[in-house]
């Protein structure tokens, strides 16, 4: 069988990309693209990079390009606090300290984060199409769900609680707009 090489994958040090700290020294794995004849290098165009600060502590970047003519930019990084971004080098903006996922918007004005939680298909009316759920270890101590109502477009956004025997509905807010309360 014909082996065609479209790109390299190449394991060497990178360069700091912008914001990094001084002292920062990086290793990554980089995704260089040809065109299809080989003849043509596009560049990387993906990188897998681990990191530090010049201190303890290291860092895990994705980078990601839209385009041959741009250089790869960080996509998603998680920190040596497990916290995550996307879109941001900085996760856990605020401050939490522990395990946040940070989801940065663009770059323009009213461009916020999106969490987007998505069920492939609901075909019958009470099934899920997302949920937030809120544990204490692996016993659910609360969520927020939502359910689709009557028909693909419309859904019932729900809340739940627990006072100790489970997690029951306490509240919902109905696809039309009426609220509910208790069971």
């Amino acid at each position: 069988a014909d082996r065609f090489q479209y790109g390299n994958i190449n394991f060497s040090g990178v360069s700091a990309q912008g914001g990094e700290a001084a002292g920062t020294t990086m290793q990554g794995i980089t995704w260089q693209v040809n065109s299809y004849n080989g003849t043509t290098n596009y560049g990387n165009q993906a990188q897998l990079v681990v990191g530090n600060n010049g201190s303890i502590g290291t860092f895990m970047g994705f980078f990601t390009s839209g385009n041959y003519s741009v250089a790869p930019v960080e996509a998603i990084r998680i920190d040596s606090a497990q916290n995550v971004g996307i879109g941001t080098d900085s996760p856990d903006l605020t401050g939490f300290g522990w395990n946040v996922l940070t989801v940065m918007g663009g770059t323009g004005t009213g461009e916020a984060g999106v969490l987007e939680l998505a069920a492939p298909s609901a075909n019958n009316n009470g099934e899920n199409l997302g949920i937030i759920s809120f544990n204490n270890g692996s016993t659910r101590t609360a969520q927020i769900g939502a359910t689709r109502a009557s028909s693909t477009t419309d859904a019932d956004l729900s809340f739940w609680t627990s006072a100790g025997s489970g997690i029951e509905e306490r509240m919902r807010i109905t696809g039309i707009g009426r609220v509910v309360i208790g069971g």
